[in-house]
């Protein structure tokens, strides 16, 4: 009887590591996290530990590099100490990444800058998600570090698992783009420079398109199994999103094999970046603002028939020198987002960690994404700004269990932040009720209760107005003492008065100043008889800012530092309309 013949085991994936001997320490990060899948016999790591003593070292390297599915390169100055490297080593791994299918994933370890990047053949290809040269290794806390680790080795052995590494070379990338930038150019004007991105299925140029930016995204592989009408009508309704939180979307091709979609283009971080670089959360008054606006562009979607899907800090920019104020940027269609919610694949299992890591309830349960999906997405990011990290972030599957804890009671996960903003707290949490009945009916509903909470820098300063400030004299002879010692002039004001009378004056003013709104400029405001009384003392622009300055380092001497940003930006209206007057009574 003829037998069936034994099942095959899948191709064992090689990975090729170039390092520095200096950065050693470095690899060994890397290590552990490739060890399971090599011990499956699924990845082979190679590295130059393993070149048997006193062997020809060029053969090898050539023939290692040759056999590599995908090269992992971690760059760092030391790299410009090994000639082998500079002229044999990175030379053939660049060769082979333009005329097969090598995959080539490069870390910065330290700082290097872009002499040093042109000169490794690396520059204008983009560092291995989440790092970036400008954020290098080095430069990161230690839990920091270790995630984007960990991201980096997930990418890869995803990538290498799925097969999509090595599906096309660099050769048929650029045959693809060349295609079709040239049946672009038959019916727009556009100009295009080389590509800046790589997506799973996707190639990303940036152009320029009737005089303005764009990105060209080209979609070199399809992640649909057959013509797929779902997305293209989805892209037919994008085209006519208007919120300027969308990167407008200008021009499709959905015709041919290679489908074309052109959008404004962003040179913004994002989000992920943006808290990478900066090492910490967003004031609460900037995420009250910044999420309102979001709520409203996603409305738009919502009004077109659409749901936006996965919602993630690496999908939405920040743009913080937009006009009249900075503002969170989506692309009017993503791939990720829309196969994350596509009525196509109801219940799926994520593609990968980050998308877990940013999974709403419903999609844990295997349940439909709906509207209200939406709504629980935008609540993750603002919780995510607020606290300058994801509140779980899933980067194996005994994380999933974390989310599930999360989803019951996301308010064990949120910081200190939310024991002074009260109200932002009702609104985020309510958001992320696990319960899609419970959060808010529709997107307008969150944005006008944010739109009706007291500006988050105004709770805070208030609150550490009661801390530290309300009734103690203490206080207020420090402040004094440190405005005296910036404005010496100032002394003679105060030679006659009773310092604990003017410590009650100063209180009161305090209270005014907390409550003065930067657009109450229709006279008489609550600061009319202050602005008055200073004016007629012939108080300067100078010893407002002395003032100011004196107050906010007093604050800072009794523990405040935490508020001072607040205050700053709460007394500031206030401040600048006492300068104001005193001036307009000058003249």
């Amino acid at each position: 009887m003829a037998t069936s013949p034994a099942p095959t085991a899948p191709p064992c994936q090689k990975l090729f590591i170039s390092y520095a001997r200096e950065d050693t320490d470095w690899l060994e990060k890397f290590l552990p996290y490739f060890k399971p899948a090599e011990r499956s016999g699924a990845l082979d790591i190679w590295w130059d530990r393993r070149i048997p003593s006193g062997a020809d070292w060029g053969p090898i390297l050539d023939k290692e590099i040759g056999d590599a599915t995908a090269a992992l390169v971690l760059v760092s100055v030391n790299l410009l100490n090994s000639n082998f490297i500079l002229e044999r080593e990175l030379p053939a791994i660049h060769e082979q990444r333009r005329t097969r299918n090598l995959q080539l994933y490069w870390i910065p370890v330290t700082v290097v800058g872009e002499e040093v990047l042109q000169t490794l053949g690396l520059f204008g290809i983009n560092a291995a998600t989440p790092c970036e040269p400008s954020k290098p290794l080095a430069d990161m806390e230690d839990r920091e570090r270790e995630l984007a680790i960990v991201a980096v080795c997930n990418q890869v052995l995803r990538d290498l698992k799925s097969g999509r590494v090595g599906r096309l070379s660099q050769e048929k990338r650029d045959d693809i783009l060349g295609g079709a930038l040239a049946r672009l150019r038959e019916k727009v004007e556009l100009a295009a420079d080389a590509p800046i991105a790589y997506g799973d299925f996707s190639i990303v140029s940036r152009g320029q398109m009737q005089g303005r930016d764009v990105a060209i995204k080209v979609l070199a592989e399809s992640p649909f199994r057959e013509h797929n009408s779902e997305f293209e009508e989805r892209v037919k309704k994008a085209l006519s999103l208007d919120d300027a939180c969308f990167l407008k979307l200008r021009h499709c091709e959905l015709g041919e094999e290679h489908q074309i979609l052109v959008s404004d283009y962003t040179d913004a971080p994002t989000l992920a970046q943006y808290l990478a670089r900066t090492g910490k959360p967003f004031p609460p008054s900037w995420v009250t603002r910044l999420i309102q606006r979001l709520a409203l562009a996603i409305q738009e979607y919502h009004r077109h028939g659409l749901r936006y899907g996965l919602l993630a800090s690496h999908n939405v920019f920040y743009d913080e020198h937009a006009s009249p104020e900075p503002i969170l940027r989506l692309q009017a269609i993503a791939i990720s987002s829309h196969l994350s919610q596509s009525d196509d694949t109801p219940g799926r299992f994520p593609r990968d960690a980050a998308e877990a890591t940013y999974l709403v309830p419903e999609q844990y349960e295997g349940k439909p994404y709906t509207e209200l999906s939406d709504q629980y997405g935008i609540g993750l990011i603002a919780l995510e700004m607020l606290e300058g990290r994801p509140p779980v972030t899933v980067t194996r599957l005994a994380d999933l269990e974390e989310k599930r804890r999360f989803y019951e009671d996301p308010e064990q996960f949120a910081g200190s932040w939310k024991r002074d903003q009260s109200r932002l707290r009702s609104v985020i949490f309510r958001m992320l009720q696990k319960d899609p009945s419970q959060r808010f009916t529709q997107l307008a509903d969150v944005h006008q209760a944010l739109a009706h909470l007291e500006p988050a820098d105004v709770v805070l300063a208030k609150k550490s107005y009661s801390r530290v400030c309300a009734g103690k004299t203490e206080f207020y002879a420090a402040f004094y003492q440190q405005f005296f010692a910036r404005c010496p002039e100032a002394v003679a004001m105060f030679g006659n008065l009773k310092m604990e009378d003017q410590y009650a004056k100063l209180d009161a003013a305090l209270h005014y100043l907390l409550n003065f709104a930067d657009m109450d400029m229709t006279e008489p405001t609550a600061l009319t008889h202050i602005a008055l009384r200073h004016a007629r003392l012939q108080i300067t622009g100078k010893q407002f800012n002395d003032f100011a300055e004196a107050l906010l380092e007093t604050l800072r001497h009794f523990g405040e530092a935490q508020a001072v940003e607040a205050w700053e930006r709460t007394i500031r209206p206030g401040v600048q309309y006492l300068k104001l007057r005193s001036a307009m009574a000058k003249k």
